[in-house]
């Protein structure tokens, strides 16, 4: 039996030195972020540039889709278009937050009253209406076309806040 015993703790400790650590990266590992745009040309770029940070990314074509997503995964972050055909990126915050639930698997516990969503919206003509939203609210608001440092610079604002 003396091969057993030392199989586990041989990956065990393979492992262990594998994993850095938790002070030598700023950012929790595996932070998810949806990014939900009509325009793929967009989800493209933006993808670009938080993959090359390490974050795990997770694309929608629209907002139906990006609700569906939201719903049925972890995300840490979404960055939604304000204006998509079927939904607004502001509908598909609300949807999430507020309600109404989609029907998640049997045994499932209830939905909280409201969820935590972390967002940053992306418009090429934001409105009166939806950059009050965005000030009442306290999410971010990046018009497009967006430096891309200015996109960096609001996923960093808001991920930094979610340890307060």
């Amino acid at each position: 039996g003396g091969a057993w015993p030392a199989g586990p703790r041989a990956i065990h400790r393979r492992t262990r030195f594998a994993v850095p650590s938790p002070m030598s990266n700023p950012l929790p590992p595996q932070i998810t972020l949806l990014i939900g745009d009509d325009d793929s040309c967009v989800r493209e770029c933006v993808a670009e540039i938080v993959v090359s940070r390490g974050f795990q990314v997770v694309l929608a074509s629209n907002g139906a889709e990006s609700l569906r997503l939201l719903l049925s995964r972890r995300i840490d972050l979404t960055i939604l278009d304000v204006h998509m055909p079927d939904m607004t990126g502001i509908e598909v915050f609300e949807r999430f937050v507020r309600g109404p639930f989609i029907a998640g698997s049997v045994g499932a516990p209830a939905p909280p009253a409201e969820r935590r969503l972390d967002a940053i919206f992306m418009s090429a003509d934001a409105t009166p209406d939806v950059r009050s939203w965005c000030e009442r609210t306290g999410k971010r608001l990046l018009g497009k076309p967006f430096d891309p440092d200015d996109m960096r610079a609001a996923i960093d604002a808001v991920l930094s806040g979610r340890a307060a």
